[in-house]
């Protein structure tokens, strides 16, 4: 089954990220608990939402074991966590706070549109690169962001698209 033709719901993207933080940044076996509590769900519905991943060849599991994601899965993951950390810095850069930050990202990486990823992206590239015309647009954009209150007079920083 290609990746592409996968249709992903926004609960099977957190599932499979939540199996790579466990697998790839604990480095240790995901456990049905470990998945559970990382979502705030219960054991019955990651028991659930495995059946179906590994329907769709993206994890591995034998029951009492450990979950395990495929190669094909490990590189879904980190397509959805890649866009998490993405908008993650890009609201940062627009000075939400990290916790909201982070909550918002969660919510906002399974609806983006790959356009509207591609000019965060190089919106963010620009931002930390700190050079050229694009860096300084994307900078004096954030820094007006931040202001308390965005007034009718606020205006954009002219022609700040790379």
């Amino acid at each position: 089954m290609d990746e592409k033709r996968i249709q992903m719901t926004q609960s099977l993207e957190d599932y499979l990220e939540a199996i790579y933080n466990v697998e790839f940044v604990e480095k240790r076996t995901a456990q049905v608990r470990d998945i559970a509590r990382s979502l705030g769900v219960t054991m019955p519905s990651v028991v659930k939402a495995i059946r179906e991943l590994m329907r769709l060849g993206l994890v591995s599991h034998e029951p009492y074991a450990g979950v395990e994601l495929t190669v094909k899965g490990r590189r879904l993951a980190r397509s959805v966590l890649g866009r998490h950390v993405l908008l993650r810095k890009f609201l940062v850069i627009l000075g939400v706070g990290p916790r909201n930050a982070d909550r918002d990202a969660c919510m906002m990486e399974h609806v983006v549109s790959a356009e509207t990823l591609d000019r965060i992206r190089a919106f963010v590239d620009a931002a930390e690169k700190g050079k050229g015309s694009s860096s300084r647009c994307a900078l004096r954009l954030a820094t007006s962001c931040r202001r308390p209150v965005l007034t009718p007079q606020t205006q954009l920083p002219p022609r700040c698209l790379p």
